[in-house]
């Protein structure tokens, strides 16, 4: 407690000397010290421990010896006598006692320092200060020194936790001192020196998941705050360059503490925590972002650039973090709104720029390479990422060679697991997402991978041997030189890649020899990645790609046998979804629900796959199962097409996800068309527009046509637009009503909270008959959707298995009276507009007792399989016009509603999300984030197929009106992707004729697809003519178009085999009878043959006779050509085609090999192509 007033000389030294020691001034504190102790002599115990002080400062300089620890003993007994006597100045006596403690952990005695320094520092200033006084700048440094130091005893005695308290303590008195006291560079020393440890000290208990609220150290909530009071201090231009101890103590680096902190972000955030840390996840992001720029900019600023024969491996380490949270951040766990403006496709392109600034401080950096070709394919730039993996490449294989050669391991090499999934990863890009170009330097990588594996597993093991004498020279050499042996995950994932890239170059080939053993090196790589030696024999990514492979080579046994395993194998794999049971790991509110997307994805393949191969087998109500199975995967019809809110797991869906689920549904209506006629397929169609427009954003140009009056129609009966049969809108009385309606349900995609009930189906008068040429196609088969040939008694056997699971009998409709109907799982459709009351549907399903054979499926089917007219919504809420279809058989029967068995109501624990399906771990790539306009064409792609598909649906229900209106919105859809190509490349052949990434269609193509469909609805009504030029047209857009090549070339074969025209010869006037001359007389028979002969040539006019042969001979080109290329190799229907034209030509036995053929492939076929699944 001060007693007295010091004179103001005095006053002005202790404020000088103050200041001095405050500013680290030590070489002027003695001359201080004698005038303070002239004008000031009470106050003896200060200037001591100024003296102290100056003297530990001089001897920490360097370090510490036991002489200078000796010397620096000696000073203990004064200043502590000095210490006891003081009792005037109570801030003297403090500065001394912490003085005490710093000599004595200076020399090494935590135990004594600990004694010596007080017990808490929180209350310490209220204390001095509490008689009204002012207290000293360099007390309020020996406050926080004193706690760092005590914090530090802490430490070097193992008590952690304790430490911890300590330096949590000073938190808010550091952030309370008022910026004229923290900006001296003994006070940023010691702050930024405390929180420093106290930085080191959360790292690792979060690091070492310690860090609970169970553990009252570090509660989550307080887990970042000495970060972020140590981020308070960061200033790169007036950082701390004084200070004691600086040199000396290590854990004052700036660079090291923002490595804390950005490890203990990283590790919060692979852990998923965000609940009880951070606000928000964008919040999250941020910090993160910000930290990772801070710590960048030093890092690269310390760092310099090596020397050849050296390796930054601070740098490189740096860069894998920061890969690390990029995975996170742009995994399917966050979400576009999560990261700010810019979404995953800004984050990946901030992560490449600090990838390139981190090249600038390497040599030819593999790891960075190989991270450059990750993030560039990521963001869809699959050419700067093709251009880093071949510099991967090259500098990885010259540097191998070179260590082959000199024997000695170099710096910075990948080792051959890593080089095995980069090549893995390489190949998995250029061939999914990629084109033929690309697929071609995927043989490349393979070739390389493929010489990769032979070294690692030679094929011939050394002989034993019986002395020591008998081993070879070279044999002692290699176990000298002995490498570390490759997992056997990632020899699996090598042989996985070559089976990937071979499948994929035979479908692309032109070489027709070459295709069936590339398959076979795929089907025998693929089975050796599943070897059980490599641990991998449950990856359902191999199973699948195994049985697709299989499935194109017609092998059906195989191919069901792997998907059965894949779909066994995906409970038998760990679950990794789980979060940690301790609460500070993980949140625990999103991950228990969802299946990992990769794999889901992959689970919805294989049940796709299944699907169809069955229905090459005929067993199409498996194959119905399977595909309902394969919508359980997302809920199911409560979710796809119910009116709950849609889960997160299925807002979060990744595009391919959306479009494997609409293929799913395309192929329900393909079986649809095969067991019930293209009608029942029309009326369950509405469905397909319905669930486009929930997994995709409807495109504004539907809208507005919604919206708009609908214009006159040209049918024949409905004076209905095409617009309003297929959206099912009412007649023009009820137009306000349906816009409102359509309105509302265009916005369902972007805030689906409201209920989506069954869409209705309206009448439409289309009923023009079907016109065909008496031999036109007469040599076709009997087909259905796929073209396939199909036994008609599969419906029965559809029927009774339908029936035997059914609740109760249900009664059939019919339609011609002979044919029933059979419920295929597809929702209920009705035969009116008006809803039928939920009292009248009935409560059965036709899952709820059934059951499959051994040999039909592998895994367990769900049975209870709600259906959309069992919602409530279904019947409550008016009827949804953007989902309605007109339905084919509206006027066929009007007194027989549908009374087909409806499944129950589902529960509340039904309408949850889906249990996680626990799958074996493998973590293929991300799927690429295309660029808003590459998502447009994308999107426009698929619908365009979508329109395509239901004019195919119409045609084959002879309504020709509703098939040219479905037309007229794929060819709107084709316009708009044009203009957007023409927008961004240029207009030019080469642009509309490229395809794009990610298996994109070209826009020629996408032009032939539409031609080719319109070209097949002007066949159908007889318009020859017009098929022929909109054929043409087609491949004048895409030459090798394969529904357009077949179908012009059935049209030629057509005018080949035609009737020649007949003359009609003149009338003879009979002479007036006279007698019999030479030339009256019969002629010979020799002359009678010429006399035939002529006439006959008469008939057949040369030209005529030509253009049949040139018809001819032109579609014998155009099948050849099209049956040796990759879209045309295992197409029934042009093998078929061009038995006709051998046939056609005289060439009976190539003729029955190509019909031959075409009864394998059709032996094979299911109702769509193995293409359809992405």
């Amino acid at each position: 407690m001060q007693s007295q007033r010091e004179p103001d000389k005095a006053r002005h030294y202790l404020d000088v000397l103050d200041a001095a020691r405050c500013n680290g001034h030590w070489q002027e504190i003695t001359e201080l010290t004698r005038k303070v102790g002239k004008h000031a002599p009470q106050r003896k115990c200060l200037t001591l421990t100024a003296q102290t002080e100056r003297r530990i400062a001089e001897v920490s300089d360097r370090p510490v010896t036991s002489s200078s620890a000796t010397a620096l003993s000696q000073l203990i007994p004064p200043l502590r006598a000095a210490a006891e006597k003081e009792n005037t100045f109570n801030e003297d006596a403090f500065q001394a006692q912490i003085c005490l403690g710093w000599i004595h952990s200076t020399v090494g005695d935590p135990k004594l320092a600990l004694s010596s320094l007080p017990p808490t520092f929180d209350r310490v200033s209220d204390r001095l200060s509490r008689d009204g006084g002012t207290t000293a700048r360099w007390t309020q440094v020996c406050i926080i020194k004193g706690a760092y130091l005590r914090g530090l005893s802490l430490e070097e005695t193992n008590n952690m936790e304790e430490a911890i308290r300590t330096y949590e303590s000073m938190l808010p008195y550091i952030t309370s001192l008022a910026a004229t006291f923290t900006n001296t560079p003994e006070h940023r020393y010691w702050t930024e020196s405390l929180l420093t440890r106290h930085c080191m000290l959360s790292s690792r208990h979060v690091s070492a998941n310690l860090v609970s609220p169970s553990i009252s150290a570090v509660p989550p909530s307080r887990v970042l705050a000495p970060f972020r009071a140590y981020s308070k201090y960061w200033d790169t231009k007036s950082a701390s360059n004084g200070g004691t101890l600086k040199a000396v103590d290590r854990h004052s680096s700036h660079l090291q503490t923002w490595a804390y902190y950005y490890d203990t972000l990283s590790v919060l955030l692979q852990r998923g925590t965000t609940q009880h840390v951070f606000d928000s996840r964008l919040q999250q992001g941020l910090e993160l972002r910000k930290v990772e720029a801070t710590y960048e900019s030093i890092l690269l600023k310390e760092t310099k650039f090596p020397r050849a024969d050296q390796a930054n491996s601070q740098i490189e380490s740096w860069v894998d973090q920061v890969m690390a949270n990029w995975r996170v951040m742009c995994g399917h766990t966050w979400q576009d709104e999560d990261l700010g403006e810019g979404g995953k496709a800004a984050l990946g392109r901030g992560v490449l720029e600090v990838l390139y600034r981190a090249a600038t401080k390497s040599f030819h950096s593999t790891r960075i390479l190989r991270h450059l070709f990750t993030v560039h394919a990521a963001i869809a730039e699959f050419d700067i990422a093709t251009k880093a993996l071949d510099s991967y490449f090259q500098i990885l294989i010259k540097g191998k060679a070179r260590v082959e050669k000199s024997g000695e391991s170099e710096i910075g090499l990948d080792d051959d697991a890593t080089f095995l999934a980069t090549a893995a990863a390489g190949i998995t890009v250029l061939c999914r997402y990629g084109r033929r170009k690309e697929t071609e330097r995927a043989l490349g990588i393979a070739h390389i991978a493929d010489n990769w594996l032979q070294k690692l597993q030679p094929s011939s093991t050394p002989k034993p041997v019986a002395k020591a004498e008998d081993v070879p020279e070279d044999l002692v050499d290699q176990q000298k030189t002995t490498k570390p042996p490759v997992p056997g995950k990632s020899l699996a994932l090598g042989y996985y890649a070559l089976g990937t890239c071979q499948s994929c170059w035979a479908r692309l080939t032109y070489e027709t020899a070459l295709r069936p053993d590339l398959q076979a090196k795929a089907i025998a790589n693929f089975r050796t990645a599943l070897d059980p030696k490599f641990g991998e024999q449950y990856n359902v990514q191999f199973l699948y790609s195994l049985a697709f492979v299989l499935a194109e080579t017609r092998d059906l046994d195989g191919a069901i046998a792997a998907t059965k395993q894949a779909l066994s194998a995906s409970s038998r794999g760990p679950n990794t979804n789980g979060v940690s049971a301790i609460d500070f790991a993980g949140d625990g509110t999103e991950d228990d629900y969802n299946i990992d997307a990769d794999r889901r994805g992959t689970l919805l393949r294989c049940w796709h796959l299944l699907a169809l191969l069955l229905s090459a087998r005929q067993n199409f109500s498996t194959a119905i199962a399977s595909c309902e199975a394969a919508l359980e995967i997302y809920g199911g019809r409560t979710i796809l097409y119910g009116g709950l809110k849609l889960l997160d797991s299925l807002k979060d869906l990744e595009w391919s996800e959306r479009k494997n689920i609409l293929e799913v549904k395309m192929t329900q209506l393909a079986l649809a068309e095969v067991v019930d006629g293209p009608e029942e397929a029309v009326n369950a169609s509405g469905e397909l527009l319905g669930l486009y427009t929930k997994l995709f954003k409807s495109p504004e140009k539907v809208a507005e046509r919604v919206n708009s009056p609908p214009p006159d129609s040209n049918g024949t009966s409905t004076p209905r637009s095409f617009r309003a049969s297929v959206l099912g809108l009412p007649s023009r009385k009820n137009t306000l009503r349906a816009e409102n309606v359509a309105s509302s349900s265009l916005q369902s995609s972007e805030a689906p909270d409201h209920a989506i009930e069954a869409p209705t189906i309206s009448v439409t008068g289309d009923t023009a008959s079907t016109h065909q040429e008496s031999n036109h196609h007469s040599h076709f088969l009997v087909r259905h959707e796929s073209k396939k040939l199909h036994k008609r008694n599969s419906r029965k056997s559809l029927v009774g298995i339908q029936r035997s699971r059914a609740g109760s009998p249900s009664k059939a409709s019919t339609v011609d009276g002979s044919r029933k109907q059979v419920n295929l799982g597809l929702p209920i459709r009705h035969r009116h507009n008006r809803l039928r009351p939920a009292d009248e549907q009935g409560n059965g399903s036709i899952y709820d007792n059934g059951s499959y054979a051994s040999d039909e499926v592998g895994v367990a089917i769900s049975h209870n399989m709600p259906s959309m007219s069992s919602s409530p919504s279904a019947v409550s809420d008016p009827p949804n016009p953007l989902y309605s279809i007109p339905s084919a058989t509206a006027n066929m029967d009007k007194k027989n509603p549908n009374t087909y068995p409806v499944a129950p109501n589902p529960s509340l624990s039904q309408r949850q999300r889906p249990q996680p399906i626990a799958l074996h771990e493998f973590a293929p790539l991300a799927e690429p984030y295309f660029s808003p306009a590459d998502q447009s064409r994308h999107t426009l792609t698929l619908l365009t197929k979508v329109w395509i598909l239901i004019a195919s649906l119409y045609r084959r229900a002879s309504m020709p009106t509703d098939a040219q209106g479905a037309l007229s919105e794929a060819t709107t859809h084709v316009q708009s992707i044009e203009t957007s190509i023409s927008n961004r490349e240029g207009s030019s052949a080469e642009n509309f004729g490229t395809p794009g990434y990610g298996g994109l269609k070209s826009c020629g193509e996408l032009w032939a697809d539409v031609l080719a469909e319109q070209a097949a609805l002007h066949a159908s009504l007889g318009n020859v003519d017009q098929a022929s030029t909109a054929y043409e047209t087609a491949l004048g857009h895409h030459p090798d178009h394969a529904a357009a090549t077949v179908g012009l070339c059935n049209i030629l074969l057509d005018v080949y085999s035609a009737p020649p025209p007949t003359v009609i010869p003149a009338i003879r006037i009979e002479p007036p009878p006279s007698t019999p001359t030479l030339a009256s007389l019969p002629p010979l028979p020799s002359q009678q043959d010429e006399t035939t002969s002529s006439n006959n040539s008469d008939r057949t006019t040369a030209p005529d006779r030509l253009s049949r042969l040139a018809a001819r001979d032109r579609a014998y080109g155009l099948l050849s050509a099209l049956t040796k290329s990759g879209t045309g190799w295992d197409n029934s229907e042009a093998w078929f085609a061009l038995a006709r034209a051998y046939e056609e030509g005289g060439q009976v036995e190539k003729a029955k090999e190509s019909l031959w053929w075409v009864v394998e492939l059709e032996d094979g076929r299911g109702v769509r192509g193995w293409g359809n699944i992405v």
